[in-house]
């Protein structure tokens, strides 16, 4: 996934991390890592991470909206985390980059509501299927 995110944002954009979930210690353990790992986020990472979100999203409707709007129905579903919802400590560069997407999602809903169109935000807390998930997947 980390390989698929620089090819299309550039290198050392990414990072993946595989953690074993099972156990308290594993947790403990897998996220101290994580934790030492980071370094204080640059104005560079914050701009990736608002490219991939508000702006990707952006993008990503602007090109949908159209024929959702020429057939009169449709639905539009945005992805995000709990990092959408809430700041956390740690997530300085993430968490911004998701509360725009989500607030795209609200100002949408009930803009087009009236036109036929539903639009939604899921905070979904893990992986969500795609061209970068399914390669990251099938390499395991």
């Amino acid at each position: 996934m980390a390989t698929g995110i620089e090819i299309y944002f550039g290198p050392s954009t990414a990072r993946y991390y595989i953690i074993d979930l099972r156990t308290e210690s594993d947790v403990i353990s897998s996220f101290s890592k994580i934790k030492h790992e980071f370094r204080p986020v640059s104005v560079e990472d914050f701009k990736n991470f608002t490219k991939i979100n508000p702006l990707g999203t952006f993008w990503a409707t602007k090109f949908t909206l159209p024929n959702r709007l020429a057939e009169t129905k449709g639905t539009i579903l945005f992805t995000g985390a709990t990092g959408s919802l809430r700041g956390s400590a740690g997530l300085s560069s993430f968490s911004p980059g998701k509360f725009g997407l989500r607030s795209l999602a609200q100002i949408m809903m009930p803009e087009y509501q009236a036109k036929g169109i539903h639009v939604a935000h899921l905070a979904i807390d893990g992986p969500v299927h795609g061209k970068l998930i399914w390669g990251w997947t099938r390499r395991k």
